[in-house]
C-alpha cells in the first residue's frame, strides 16, 4: 500500500510538472501572439500618421490643417502607448519563456529522482523478500529444534 501511494505520488508529481510546462508553452504562444498584434499596431499606426503629416504639408486650409494635426498628436499618444504596451507583452513573454524553460529544466530531474526512487523500492523489496526467507529458514530450524527436543 505505501509503494502504491508513492508511486502514485511520484505520478501526480511528473504530472504536474508536464502540466506547468505545457502551461508555460502556451502562455508563451499567446505572448507571442499578442506581441505580434502590438507591432502590427505599432506599424499601422506608423503608416497613418505618415499619411497625416503628408495631408498637414499640403492642407491650404488653416481649420483643416489644425484638424489634422489634433488628429496626428492623438495617434502619437495612440503610438507611444502601442510602443509601451510593445515593451511589456516583450518582458511577459521573456517571462513566459523563462518558466517554460524552468518547468522544461525541471522535468529531467523529476524523472531521475523517480527513477532512484524506484530503484531504492526495489532493493527494499529485495532485502525484504531475503529477510522473509532468512525468517522462514529460522521458523524451520526452529520447528526442526522444537521436534528434535520432544522426541528426546
Amino acid at each position: 500500500a505505501a509503494k502504491e501511494a508513492f508511486a502514485a505520488a511520484l505520478a501526480a508529481a511528473e504530472s504536474t510538472l508536464t502540466a506547468t510546462s505545457e502551461s508555460a508553452s502556451s502562455k508563451l504562444a499567446m505572448k507571442d501572439a499578442a506581441l505580434d498584434d502590438d507591432v502590427a499596431r505599432r506599424v499601422e499606426l506608423e503608416g497613418t500618421i505618415k499619411d497625416l503629416e503628408s495631408k498637414l504639408r499640403g492642407s491650404a486650409s488653416e481649420i483643416e490643417h489644425a484638424a489634422l494635426q489634433a488628429e496626428a498628436e492623438s495617434l502619437r499618444v495612440d503610438l507611444a502607448r502601442a510602443g509601451a504596451n510593445l515593451v511589456a507583452e516583450t518582458e511577459k513573454r521573456a517571462s513566459a519563456e523563462s518558466e517554460a524553460r524552468e518547468a522544461k529544466a525541471a522535468l529531467p530531474a523529476l524523472e531521475a529522482d523517480v527513477s532512484k526512487t524506484n530503484q531504492a523500492n526495489a532493493n527494499l523489496e529485495k532485502r525484504v523478500a531475503e529477510m522473509k526467507a532468512e525468517l522462514a529458514a529460522a521458523q524451520e530450524r526452529a520447528a526442526a529444534e522444537t521436534t528434535r527436543l520432544e522426541a528426546r
